[in-house]
């Protein structure tokens, strides 16, 4: 009888752990996709940046340094 109590209480354990680090992975996929629209928001104010910049001048100043 006490070898179906240890198995129910590791089954138990992994079902936690389980359930952990689901909800590890589903807080990290969102911070993954919270910095991806980060970054395609950043690199999108970049090229707008650089756009303004080639039309003064600035971007050959820079590349030449």
């Amino acid at each position: 009888m006490n070898n179906g109590s240890n198995i129910h209480n590791e089954y138990a354990k992994v079902l936690r752990e389980n359930e952990n680090l689901t909800r590890m992975n589903i807080g990290y996929r969102n911070r993954l996709l919270d910095l991806n629209r980060k970054i395609m928001e950043l690199e999108k104010n970049l090229k707008e940046k650089e756009c303004k910049n080639c039309k003064e001048g600035v971007n050959e100043s820079i590349s030449k340094t």
